[in-house]
């Protein structure tokens, strides 16, 4: 009993999922838009989704249980009837491609049948619409074949590996093949080398998008080389397979030449640094090079295509164009010269253009950016009238200005000439760095005196001219009056600044003005002259003043020497114009020092191997000083030979003994005893003993034996 209540509970679950799987069927073949339906053996209908009943108008009340013949009148000895019944005794799948009558209207169907339980499932298609669409398309093909027999452009038909089906006879009047030479071959036979590759490369992507369209270079056969162009169709089968392709070839030869010489000048375009641009008639931009668009600021050439090339100049530029430039060139066709140009920016630059008429209307357009010439040009016009140190007019623009402003309404005409005293010395002593920061200084005083109607000009190395048109002798005298006071209040020099001055005027216009600049400059060798002992003296005093400053030597040390000196010197009897020369020595004989830098002279460590042979050279130095001014010149060879040892071991020339003048041996023994005595930044004083015995024991080496002993006993 518990047996069967189990069976029929197992029963009763196998309906309930079977009813469920049916259901789920159902609703599965409902879905899709295809034909379907169930048949049993002897051809009754068992299922039919809805999509077959949109199709043929009937519900599957009315056709379930029916026979095929009761629907189907004429399915009786049809195509379909023998698959159906081959399947049904076979029990294989079948597919069939057919067509049937269906309300008195043809349809195409892609047919597929299944063999199930006891009866048949069938899936149909329709493919009414491709089949009807491939028939159309067979006949198209038809009809282009015997187009493309006769057609002036040449045809060929490749199958699906590119060998030669058909081609015309354009095609084989294009290369000079006979047809039996061509079919059946390889296209990439009659292309050159690298054009096979790439159609070899290609050929999978044109059937993969359906269309070929490409240019190739093909062999003729007389080795000639052509362009063809081929542009085509793929044709496939129905099964997606690719059937053949068809393309048509037309001779692209002067064109690509055409092409090449363009590209060739449009990459001659693109590579110039100059900007090019072509207008059309309504003078507007079709073409613009990366040259031009640059000049002009944009970053793109679309940035300026289509619009006018008003865009590039501001108004005042605009109306020059209007009123001058654009008349000659539509007079001539051509022009050539310079404008001012405006980048995107709004700057301004200045550049060279050049406008050519083309016979549509149109212009050719050539700029060039001439900036940095322009900045050039003025800078070689301004070097060619201005001293490049000083900033002044040169000589040569002086002379110019003095030609123009000699006439009659610009009398009198004076002429000041001035002379840059110490300029020599200053050059000579401390370089000439230091000399140009004196002609620099000079300058900018002679502008600040100056008018702006007067012509300043460096006249030569030290000399300085100024023409001052309208001005009389007493108004220049005041003017040279001025620049001598301002020449005096400048104290940072390392010599004084100072300038001799002469004045001449031209009050007559008979008189000739370079007469005029010679008595300009008579006055001021005159001046000079008269001034001579005055300037000196004032430098002589700067370069001790400005020792004591830069050094730890004091006057009261100078002093010292000096009495030290006179005494030796006495001792040893001395006539009177030795003593003069001894004095002058003792208090000058270090004045090359003030060419040494101050951090060399105050150096407390050690002094470096260079820095020692800068400290060397101050005799020298002291030498050229002295040599440059007359009331000291005859003790300047003293002054070379103050640091010379008596065994030949000191410096600058190596003097030793008597070589060496005594006046140099006396204040050699005394500087060196001083410095012990007094110490120096970086060595302690000595004391007077100590200092005697290193006299002692450098006499015959260092110094004359016989004056260290005199010393010693003077002191």
């Amino acid at each position: 009993m518990l047996i069967k209540k189990k069976m029929k509970k197992t029963e009763k679950l196998y309906k309930e999922k079977l009813i469920k799987y049916r259901t789920d069927y159902m609703e599965l073949a409902d879905n899709i838009t295809d034909l379907f339906f169930t048949m049993d053996e002897n051809l009754n209908y068992i299922y039919w989704n809805k999509a077959s009943s949109v199709f043929l108008n009937l519900s599957l009340k009315e056709v379930v249980g029916k026979n095929i013949y009761d629907i189907f009148p004429n399915f009786k000895n049809t195509d379909i009837e023998e698959v159906y019944l081959d399947v049904l005794k076979t029990k294989k799948n079948k597919n069939i491609k057919t067509f049937f009558n269906i309300n008195n209207k043809q349809y195409f169907f892609d047919i597929r049948v299944y063999p199930i339980k006891k009866g048949l499932a069938v899936l149909a298609k329709d493919i009414t619409k491709e089949k009807l669409a491939q028939d159309a398309l067979n006949k198209i093909e038809e009809i282009y074949c015997e187009f493309y027999e006769k057609s002036p452009l040449g045809y060929q038909s490749l199958d699906a590996n590119g060998n030669i089906l058909i081609i015309n006879d354009t095609w084989l009047e294009l290369l000079g093949y006979e047809k039996e030479e061509v079919i059946g071959k390889w296209i990439g036979d009659f292309l050159t080398p690298e054009y096979k590759e790439i159609f070899s490369l290609n050929f999978s992507q044109f059937k993969s998008i359906g269309k070929i369209h490409s240019e190739f270079k093909m062999i003729c056969k007389n080795k000639d080389i052509k362009y063809l162009n081929f542009d085509g169709k793929i044709v496939y089968n129905p099964d997606g397979s690719l059937k053949q392709t068809h393309c048509i070839l037309y001779d692209i030869t002067e064109r690509k030449k055409i092409e090449e010489r363009l590209k060739q000048q449009t990459d001659a375009m693109e590579a110039t640094v100059d900007g090019i641009a072509i207008l059309n008639k309504e003078e507007k931009y079709v073409y613009l090079n990366e040259a031009h668009v640059k000049i002009y600021g944009y970053g793109s050439p679309m940035e300026l295509i289509g619009k006018s090339w008003s865009i590039l100049y501001d108004c005042d530029e605009l109306q020059r164009f209007g009123n001058d430039i654009l008349p000659k060139f539509r007079g001539k066709g051509h022009w050539q010269g310079e404008a001012i140009g405006m980048k995107k920016d709004g700057s301004k630059f200045f550049q060279e253009v050049s406008l050519t008429a083309l016979h549509d209307g149109g212009l050719i357009c050539i700029a060039r950016d001439i900036t940095e010439r322009k900045k050039l040009e003025e800078e070689i016009l301004y070097l060619g009238y201005h001293d490049q140190l000083t900033g002044l007019y040169n000589r040569r623009f002086f002379e110019e200005e003095t030609k123009r402003l000699d006439s009659s309404r610009q009398l009198p005409l004076s002429i000041i000439m001035a002379d840059l005293n110490g300029l020599k010395l200053t050059n000579d002593t401390f370089g000439h760095s230091e000399g140009d920061i004196i002609l620099k200084e000079t300058a900018m005083i002679l502008k600040r005196v100056c008018r702006s109607e007067d012509i300043l000009a460096r006249w030569g190395g030290d000399e300085f001219i100024i023409l001052l048109p309208r001005t009389s002798i007493t108004d220049s005298e005041e003017i040279a009056e001025r620049i001598k006071k301002e020449c005096s209040k400048k104290t940072n020099q390392k010599i004084p600044l100072s300038l001799s001055i002469g004045v001449a005027t031209k009050i007559e216009a008979g008189q000739d003005i370079q007469a005029v600049i010679i008595d300009a400059e008579d006055n001021m060798y005159k001046n000079k002259l008269f001034e001579k002992q005055s300037i000196s003296s004032s430098i002589l005093t700067a370069f001790k003043q400005s020792l004591y400053e830069k050094s730890n030597e004091t006057i009261e040390q100078t002093n010292r020497v000096i009495n030290l000196a006179m005494k030796l010197g006495k001792s040893i009897k001395l006539h009177s114009s030795q003593l003069d020369d001894l004095c002058l020595l003792a208090s000058l004989h270090n004045i090359g020092k003030v060419a040494i830098p101050e951090n060399i002279l105050m150096k407390e460590d050690k002094l470096t191997e260079k820095e020692w042979k800068i400290i060397k050279r101050h005799p020298e130095i002291g030498f050229n000083i002295a040599r440059s001014f007359p009331q000291i010149a005859h003790i300047a060879k003293f002054i070379l030979s103050c640091h010379e040892n008596w065994d030949g071991s000191g410096y600058p020339q190596g003097l030793k003994g008597e070589e060496i003048p005594i006046i140099s041996r006396i204040i050699f023994i005394i500087d060196i005893y001083e410095t012990m005595v007094s110490g120096r930044i970086y060595k302690k004083p000595k004391s007077k003993i100590e200092a005697i015995k290193e006299l002692k024991r450098c006499a015959g080496t260092q110094f004359n034996p016989e004056l260290v002993n005199k010393f010693i006993e003077i002191i």
